[in-house]
C-alpha cells in the first residue's frame, strides 16, 4: 500500500518539477525576444531631443537593465 503512495508522490513531485521547469524556460525566452527589441529601440543614432524622447529612452534603458539585456 506504501508503495503507491510513494508513487504517487514521486510522480506529483516529477510532474511539478517539469512545470516549473517549462515555464522558467518559457518565460526567459520571452525577455530574450523583448531584450531584441529593446536594444533596437536603445541605439538610436541621433539622441533624442524632446522631453518625451529623453523620458522613454530612460525607460527603455531602464527596462533593459531589470531584464538583464
Amino acid at each position: 500500500m506504501w508503495y503507491a503512495l510513494l508513487a504517487v508522490l514521486v510522480s506529483v513531485l516529477a510532474v511539478s518539477g517539469a512545470g516549473i521547469w517549462y515555464t522558467h524556460r518559457a518565460q526567459a525566452d520571452a525577455d530574450q525576444r523583448w531584450c531584441e527589441l529593446l536594444t533596437v529601440l536603445a541605439d538610436r543614432s541621433p539622441p533624442p531631443e524632446t522631453e518625451r524622447g529623453q523620458r522613454i529612452a530612460l525607460e527603455v534603458a531602464e527596462l533593459r537593465a531589470s531584464l538583464g539585456c
